[in-house]
């Protein structure tokens, strides 16, 4: 127990600080998270696609280049995107023996650990075309805010499933996870992010990190409980796709690069999940 919770705050005290840090310190941060998780995942999935083993070292590189596009020309991230598809589409289609299999593994990767991440670094992006309904200017907090609620709702799951835990939330995929787990994490992550926000807009900001209803505290308050409970259980979600990803290539862990737990995408795919629902639900209500 005492592990897990080291390893959830170990995660906040990474990522946090490089986020208050913040420039070409925190892209290169990214980028490196983003290029290690998308070869963790064309790893596991090459023990059953040999081709893959010839991608594993080059697709990630997109990747970093639509962190890089979108951190320097963000209005267009979308044709970038929609390139980098194209590419790998082609790529993939006409090297030998090369089955769609492959080509669809290969932009699954990509839009796992290359867009959804990139959704979720954004929100500390010094350039942004979300700027109706968050206040933007303060986007450290807006990331902080979402890994904090990540990495309470891990470890409160971890330890109400343990201590009141009994019936099994998805046996096939992840035997240990419980719904009373489920539930105990989603209730402390949405504590977690609903008393982060109290302490940054009234005792740090002394204004609402909420433009749209800037003069309506209670709204401002049930809007902030919501989101929270919804990245809260996205989360979990995510740590469940991450979860079926593993049974089913029949591996524990998608690396041994941080040994004693697991690969980065191990310790970010709840994260990644998260980070990209919160970076839509911005763009969606602004």
């Amino acid at each position: 127990m005492l592990k897990r919770i080291l390893t959830g705050l170990a995660l906040c005290t990474l990522l946090i600080p490089v986020a208050f840090i913040g420039g070409w310190a925190y892209v290169a941060v990214a980028m490196i998270v983003s290029y290690l998780a998308g070869y963790e995942v064309l790893k596991v999935m090459s023990t059953q696609d040999p081709a893959l083993k010839k991608l594993k070292y080059v697709v990630p590189l997109w990747n970093v280049y639509t962190l890089l596009f979108a951190f320097i020309a963000p209005e267009w991230v979308i044709a970038s995107i929609a390139l980098a598809i194209l590419a790998l589409m082609g790529v993939t289609m006409v090297i030998n023996n090369m089955n769609l299999k492959t080509t669809l593994s290969v932009i699954f990767s990509y839009l796992y650990t290359g867009v959804l991440w990139m959704l979720v670094v954004m929100l500390r992006a010094p350039k942004t075309t979300y700027t109706t309904l968050f206040d933007l200017s303060h986007g450290f907090y807006l990331f902080a805010f979402v890994v904090l609620v990540v990495c309470f709702t891990d470890m409160g799951a971890y330890v109400i499933g343990i201590l009141f835990g009994k019936r099994k939330l998805c046996p096939t995929i992840s035997p240990k996870k419980t719904v009373g787990g489920a539930i105990g994490g989603a209730i402390v992550g949405t504590l977690v992010g609903v008393g982060f926000y109290l302490l940054i807009s009234e005792l740090v900001l002394h204004a609402p990190l909420i433009n749209a209803v800037a003069e309506k505290r209670i709204l401002n308050l049930i809007v902030v409980i919501i989101i929270s409970l919804v990245v809260s259980i996205c989360g979990q979600i995510g740590d469940l796709v991450a979860s079926k990803i593993k049974r089913t290539y029949d591996v524990k862990d998608f690396s041994n690069l941080l040994p004693g737990h697991g690969g980065i995408l191990d310790r970010f795919d709840s994260l990644i999940f998260a980070g990209a629902v919160f970076a839509s639900i911005i763009a969606i209500l602004a």
